[in-house]
C-alpha cells in the first residue's frame, strides 16, 4: 500500500473530503489532491501537521505502511487532543518520531 492510498484512506476515515482535511491540517486542497494521485511526496511540514492535528495516527504506518493506522490506546503520551497539549510544537516525543519517518519518506 503506497503513501498515497494510506493518506487517502486515513482522510476517508473521518468521512472529510479534500478540503476539509486540507483546512484541518492548514494546507490547501492541491496539496492533498497531489499527494493521493501519487504526484510527490509530503513534505515534513505536513506529516507534521497531520500528526499534531491527529496525533493518534501511527507515523510508522503513514510513512512506511507497516502498522495500524492508529497508535495502540495508551502506548502514545500524545493521543489526547491536540487543544489539550501545551506546546504540542515543542514536543520532543513528536520531533524525534517525525525526525525518523523523515528519513523514510526522503
Amino acid at each position: 500500500m503506497s503513501f498515497f492510498y494510506r493518506i487517502k484512506a486515513f482522510r476517508e476515515h473521518f468521512s472529510l473530503n479534500q478540503v476539509e482535511f486540507a483546512q484541518n491540517i492548514g494546507t490547501v486542497k492541491q496539496t492533498i489532491s497531489r499527494l493521493e494521485a501519487d504526484e510527490g511526496k509530503p513534505s515534513f511540514d505536513i506529516i507534521f501537521s497531520i500528526k499534531e492535528k491527529y496525533p493518534t495516527i501511527d507515523l510508522n504506518w503513514l510513512v512506511s505502511g507497516k502498522g495500524k493506522m492508529f497508535v495502540p490506546e495508551g502506548q502514545n503520551q500524545n493521543e489526547q487532543p491536540a487543544e489539550a497539549r501545551k506546546e504540542s510544537s515543542n514536543c520532543a516525543e513528536c520531533r524525534a518520531e517525525l525526525a525518523a519517518a523523515k528519513d523514510k519518506i526522503i
